[in-house]
């Protein structure tokens, strides 16, 4: 499954994934277990938290958690889709802004909008 959404139909062979794993469990240690791969603790991100106050409709916060579209470089077809959607639905919220002195700052903060 992990292997899928983060190569999805590409060639690339379980081996990659393993180095990747283990380049990460070297960064972060005690962090990333194995047999199945899974996260240890409980981890807090400024995408995640951007997206929920965005679900609770909550504007304001939602563009100060925002720091540029999450990991632009990726070609995971699962965080692909993921990121597509979530600046999508901020993209309407942007537009949606009424407050000019809002939208500036939205605007002088998040160049890539």
């Amino acid at each position: 499954e992990l292997h899928y959404a983060l190569y999805g139909d590409r060639p690339v062979s379980t081996t990659t994934l393993k180095a990747e794993l283990s380049q990460l469990r070297n960064l972060i240690p005690d962090v990333i277990e194995s047999r199945p791969y899974r996260l240890n603790c409980e981890i807090q991100c400024d995408f995640l938290m951007a997206e929920q106050a965005l679900n609770l409709g909550f504007t304001s916060t939602t563009l100060t958690l925002y720091r540029g579209s999450f990991l632009a470089k990726s070609e995971s077809p699962f965080l692909c889709a993921w990121r597509d959607c979530f600046d999508a639905r901020l993209s309407h919220v942007i537009y949606q802004i009424e407050d000019i002195d809002q939208l500036l700052r939205v605007v002088s903060r998040v160049p890539d909008r």
